[in-house]
């Protein structure tokens, strides 16, 4: 029962109200919400640096906003792309990188689909989605480790 609780606690949890336009969901804006970050840490007394991939928030935006919001979404989304290219890491100068990554963003067709289905839009029909306990459970499953069942009442724990 607390699997199935969590379940559906998640399930509302990823559920938003749709606040974003067609007209905001642009290619050519997608060079805006995302950059490359220089972090400088010291280890072994050593100065070292190291760039990592981070959202850009964009003033009076409403996709930016909304990125902001659910960042997680976002991050996860652009570090796969950027983590599946070699050549984000194997090149030095930092002007070049962010060039390439824009000239991505702007092409990547299986990006710009992910990005679509992490943003609902305000027009865009909400279809009711009813999953059987069995689907709910199994997928519970993947995330939750039975240590024992009780024998008398079935119960796990």
């Amino acid at each position: 029962m607390i699997k199935l609780s969590f379940f559906v606690l998640c399930i509302a949890g990823f559920s938003c109200s749709p606040s974003i336009n067609e007209g905001d969901l642009n290619h050519e804006k997608f060079c805006e919400y995302f950059t490359f970050k220089q972090n400088t840490y010291i280890t072994n007394g050593q100065t070292r640096t190291s760039q990592s991939v981070d959202i850009s928030y964009v003033d009076n935006d409403r996709m930016s906003d909304f990125i902001k919001k659910h960042h997680h979404r976002f991050d996860y989304l652009i570090c796969d792309l950027v983590l599946d290219n070699g050549f984000y890491w194997s090149v030095k100068d930092t002007i070049a990188r962010k060039l390439k990554l824009c000239a991505d963003l702007k092409s990547d067709t299986t990006f710009f689909n992910n990005f679509r289905l992490l943003t609902p839009l305000a027009k865009q029909a909400n279809p009711k989605i009813t999953y059987t306990i069995s689907e709910m459970l199994t997928v519970g499953s993947r995330f939750f480790y039975c240590d024992i069942i009780n024998r008398k009442d079935t119960t796990i724990g």
